[in-house]
């Protein structure tokens, strides 16, 4: 009776233990700000589900600084993640569909300054449909349990009241057109695609350049003109991107070329004819045509 007890009531220390626990695990949620310009707000801050919205007002653009992660010329929108006390040294986010260590990004203490572009070709496509723009999508693993659902932020810009500060005249945007979608690229006034893009943005340049089944890239072109990524951009540009379908390749004829001769041609048919060569008492000699036997 004792052993059962005892049983009875160790199990039950264990469940106790492993709710609270859960409970624990569930309770690390970062604090979300906003460290760039502009009105906006964030809804449900420190909790498992928050958003960061920017609702009205200039969208200023920014110069690339890779060293703070803006990586292009563009509208950024700045946040700061503040990590939550008693969160595990292993904690890491993924965004993107790539997963990043908080240890290994982080900007002081214990947070992290993330900067997103906004894109502005997919800017005016929501505002035509009237959706809202979500730019990014955080999932946190405070706890390093390997489950990314401790807490979510979600980055949305509201199209409708959001206007973007023009361009300085120093640099220029460049559309560039392509079957799977465009893209906008600003690149200073002066310097060629090539020479000014980051990687990161060479490769969204790529993707688009990339022919789709069935079709093989022709080029690149500018008012009907090919154009090459190593030209200068001195103004507002766009490009647009060509395909064409594959032709099926026609099967091919093989020509078998008959073995040339060499032999002199003396008039005769030599299938015909065989030679004899004879040498005669005087020294003279004598070439004596027989015909084959058939």
């Amino acid at each position: 009776m004792k052993k059962k007890f005892l049983s009875g009531t160790l199990f039950l220390l264990g469940v106790i233990f492993s709710f609270k626990a859960n409970v624990f695990a569930q309770e690390l949620y970062g604090s979300i700000s906003v460290i760039s310009e502009g009105t906006s707000k964030v809804d449900n801050n420190n909790t498992a589900n928050v958003t960061v919205k920017y609702t009205a007002g200039n969208l200023k653009w920014y110069e690339k600084d890779t060293k703070i992660g803006r990586n292009s010329d563009g509208y950024w929108i700045g946040i700061k993640i503040e990590a939550p006390k008693g969160r595990s040294e292993n904690a890491s986010f993924q965004r993107g569909g790539k997963t990043v260590k908080f240890n290994d990004v982080k900007d002081g203490e214990d947070y992290v300054n993330a900067w997103l572009g906004v894109n502005q070709e997919r800017l005016k496509e929501v505002k035509e449909k009237g959706e809202p723009y979500t730019i990014l999508v955080y999932d946190f693993d405070w706890d390093a349990d390997g489950d990314f659902d401790d807490q979510t932020l979600v980055v949305q810009v509201d199209p409708d009241k959001i206007v973007l500060e023009d361009v300085p005249e120093t640099h220029a945007i460049v559309t560039v057109k392509g079957i799977t979608g465009n893209r906008t690229f600003t690149v200073e006034k002066g310097k060629s695609l090539n020479e000014y893009l980051s990687d990161e943005e060479k490769e969204k340049l790529n993707k688009l350049l990339t022919a789709p089944e069935g079709k093989k890239l022709v080029g690149i072109f500018k008012d009907d003109v090919e154009f090459s990524l190593d030209e200068k951009i001195t103004e507002n540009t766009t490009l647009t991107i060509k395909f064409e379908d594959i032709k099926a390749e026609e099967p091919i004829e093989e020509s078998i070329e008959e073995p040339k001769d060499d032999t002199p041609k003396t008039g005769v048919n030599d299938s015909m004819f065989f030679v004899i060569s004879m040498t005669l008492l005087s020294g003279a000699s004598v070439i004596v045509l027989r015909k084959k036997v058939q």
